[in-house]
């Protein structure tokens, strides 16, 4: 399962990197991001892919998956806000705010639960005006993080549209 978890998201960010430009003007102020993630509490980590689209000038929908890596593999799916802080030619800074819901923490945790809120502040470093590299800092509550406040720090590539 996790296998396949794994090839769907490199054919998705494959498909989204090689797409034609003529092709993804339908996509216009939307962006994806891929990269990894890890705990700042205990040895653990994962991968992270979302994408967004723009809704206002600085607000965007955002949808994210992870797969987390800890005492068993968790996947977690967040919908949610992102609202831009900063920006200038460099990059930007932004805050978003995701719910979501967890599968397949371990189930002998008593407080772990299904659902999610994430918390997160991070930054668009652009490389041009396509491409940037993100990284960012995250507070979850929920899933296998549902008895303490579970912060990871994540970096990945964004390709803008």
């Amino acid at each position: 399962m996790n296998q396949m978890l794994g090839c769907a998201l490199v054919v998705v960010v494959g498909l989204a990197i090689g797409a034609e430009q003529v092709a993804a003007q339908r996509f216009i102020h939307t962006d994806a991001s891929v990269g990894g993630m890890v705990t700042a509490v205990g040895p653990a980590g994962g991968l992270y892919l979302d994408g967004s689209k723009a809704v206002l000038r600085t607000t965007s929908l955002v949808g994210e998956v992870q797969l987390f890596q800890s005492n068993a593999t968790e996947f977690v799916a967040l919908g949610g806000a992102r609202q831009q802080l900063f920006r200038s030619s460099r990059g930007d800074v932004y805050a978003q705010l995701l719910f979501g819901v967890a599968t397949g923490y371990s189930r002998r945790c008593d407080l772990c639960g299904p659902r999610v809120s994430e918390f997160g502040l991070g930054a668009n470093v652009a490389l041009d005006d396509r491409w940037a590299v993100r990284v960012r800092g995250d507070i979850r509550v929920g899933g296998s993080a549902a008895d303490l406040l579970f912060p990871t720090l994540g970096v990945g590539i964004t390709r803008r549209w």
